[in-house]
């Protein structure tokens, strides 16, 4: 085997990882408000911005999760400008895993 099939064999399989994790919490995720994800940020603190990207990445990559809930938390947690700058890093990373599933693990499909 090539090696890019290798590596696309390996991505196939972790996309078809995340989903299965995505779908069964989608509830819970998919239920995300702002004071919940203040809770859980606040609690975790200098991790919390951590969560706050993390969060926003999955949100942009995986379309049941709300990005709103997430953006309002942030801005009520940081302010205005590091809040943006998180969501921004988040929104961003999600956009290029995103953009690499559809160009290189998912091209025949897409």
């Amino acid at each position: 085997m090539k090696r890019s099939s290798i590596l696309k064999l390996i991505g196939v399989i972790a996309l078809i990882a995340f989903a299965v994790f995505i779908s069964q919490r989608s509830e819970l995720l998919s239920n995300l408000d702002a004071e919940t994800i203040t809770e859980w940020s606040s609690a975790l603190g200098y991790w919390g911005p951590v969560l706050i990207v993390a969060l926003m990445w999955l949100a942009v990559v995986a379309s049941p999760i709300p990005s709103a809930p997430i953006a309002v938390a942030s801005g009520m947690l940081y302010g205005h400008a590091w809040g943006t700058f998180y969501v921004a890093i988040g929104a961003e990373l999600g956009a290029v895993t995103a953009f690499v599933i559809a160009r290189y693990i998912a091209r025949d499909a897409v």
